[in-house]
């Protein structure tokens, strides 16, 4: 963290610093305008506490919310829909995936039924695949169902 004061101006500056976490979520922190007693940390901003915890020293919480900026981006180029007997095509391109060698580096599953994939490109940046959609025989009279459709990596980040 770095702070400055124009006292003239009435104006102060802060810039804080986060270490790294192993989650995205929210993390309460914790600003305080004079030396912190030993109880006193960004958890009272959390049940707002931080009057009786940090008694005689003026603070102010604050909220970040944390993000994992990494996670794997899908970018569709083609239409997601096709025909009960499956065999469609849909051309996906995944930013921040990790790097396949072979399209026997990931699977496809629809819905819990496992689909095909090729694999057109991978580098660090982004990977592409064309999905094969497996044939559906539980629609009965239903014209259309929406299904889940899971990526799976079978190699780790590198």
């Amino acid at each position: 963290s770095f702070a400055t004061l124009d006292t003239a101006s009435r104006l102060a500056q802060i810039i804080l610093a986060s270490p790294p976490r192993a989650s995205a979520g929210q993390v309460h922190a914790l600003i305080a305008f004079g030396s912190l007693p030993e109880a006193c940390d960004a958890a009272c901003c959390e049940d707002a506490s931080c009057g009786t915890a940090c008694s005689g020293v003026d603070t102010a919480c604050f909220t970040l919310e944390a993000y994992d900026d990494l996670l794997p981006i899908p970018s569709f180029k083609s239409s997601l829909s096709g025909p009960e007997i499956g065999g469609s095509f849909i051309l996906v391109s995944i930013a921040n995936f990790p790097q396949l060698a072979s399209a026997s580096d990931a699977t496809v599953d629809f819905a819990g039924t496992s689909g095909g994939i090729r694999l057109e490109s991978s580098s660090a940046a982004v990977t592409t695949l064309v999905l094969v959609s497996p044939e559906y025989t539980l629609l009965g009279t239903d014209a259309a169902a929406t299904v889940d459709v899971t990526i799976t990596p079978l190699v780790l980040p590198g």
